[in-house]
């Protein structure tokens, strides 16, 4: 994939980025009746955690075997990748996957949905304070508040944001953001020095390894399903290597504010979906899911178009 620098060409980088954000915003129900496929527990951790840990390893797997079909030979990381492949793992799937799912188990729907947006925020500032690859300005965090504005607004009759905080909650959800946000500045790095397809599909393979033997050790198994619940757990396999590809080959030629502020596309497709999917018509009205998507859309406008229509992808 070619992304190119013409005005002409956003469309290049626009409909793949919507793209991903749609699969990653379709995981919430399709996670739900996963659970319900598998009959697992949503405090079952060690079970959830072997769950995760097992579609991450299949998830790499797929990559891998993309890879061979596609090259007609194994990839092979360069041997200077494993530090970064390693690295990726760790804060991405592991420990990013593994503090989401603790954080669900002690949080309500809506913290989630309107914290969980937080890792857009992070993102930016993780790339241009720590990682220094852009510079952080008011136009990026103005975008990002209108598409966050979205998230709640889509959530609005849906509860409120509890008082009660506690770390295993709202503090290990955080932590999930932060984690996220700082996995995106280093793909941006490291898609510069690797290909974005073995990259992920490695990481993927080691990260679900370190998860699938941390639930094992905490006493987890990996549940049985029919085969509808396995036909969904295959969809749930092939997203992520398909999402996150596509994000790397994006992130080598645009800045990770221009991509992140498409993040909050992500919750407002898991309520549209739910509805669908789940029998939720009734807990959204069309204004609220065009009122969140009109907010979006001006924040992925204000983050993305300057005022002299300049295309300037970093």
């Amino acid at each position: 994939m070619k992304i190119s620098n013409s005005v002409h060409n956003r469309a290049d980088v626009f409909l793949p980025a919507i793209f991903c954000c749609i699969l990653w915003g379709s995981i919430t129900p399709v996670l739900k009746l996963s659970y319900s496929l598998f009959h697992l527990s949503t405090g079952d951790i060690p079970a959830l955690t072997v769950f995760a840990g097992v579609r991450y390893i299949l998830c790499g797997l797929i990559g891998i075997g993309f890879g061979t079909v596609k090259n007609k030979s194994l990839p092979r990381p360069k041997a200077s990748s494993w530090g970064m492949i390693l690295k990726l793992a760790l804060v991405q799937t592991f420990l990013q996957q593994l503090a989401f799912y603790v954080s669900m188990a002690h949080i309500s729907g809506i913290n989630g949905s309107i914290l969980g947006c937080l890792n857009n925020f992070f993102s930016i500032f993780i790339a241009s304070l720590v990682f220094h690859q852009e510079h952080l300005t008011f136009r990026k965090l103005l975008g990002c508040g209108l598409g966050f504005l979205g998230v709640i607004t889509i959530n609005l009759n849906k509860g409120s944001l509890s008082s009660q905080i506690t770390w295993a909650g709202e503090g290990a959800m955080l932590a999930a953001c932060i984690f996220c946000g700082a996995s995106y500045a280093m793909i941006k790095e490291y898609t510069s020095r690797e290909d974005s397809l073995v990259l992920t599909a490695y990481q993927f393979l080691l990260g679900g390894g370190m998860l699938a033997l941390t639930g094992l050790l905490l006493g987890g198994t990996m549940p049985v399903s029919d085969l509808n619940g396995y036909l969904l757990f295959g969809y749930m396999a092939v997203m992520p290597i398909t999402a996150f590809t596509i994000w790397g080959i994006l992130l080598k030629s645009c800045s990770v504010s221009r991509l992140s502020v498409f993040g909050f596309i992500n919750p407002i497709t898991g309520v549209i979906l739910s509805a669908l999917l789940l029998n939720e018509a009734g807990s959204i009205s069309l204004i609220q899911c065009l009122a969140a998507l009109t907010l979006v859309s001006l924040g992925i406008y204000t983050v993305n178009f300057e005022q002299r229509w300049k295309a300037d992808f970093d």
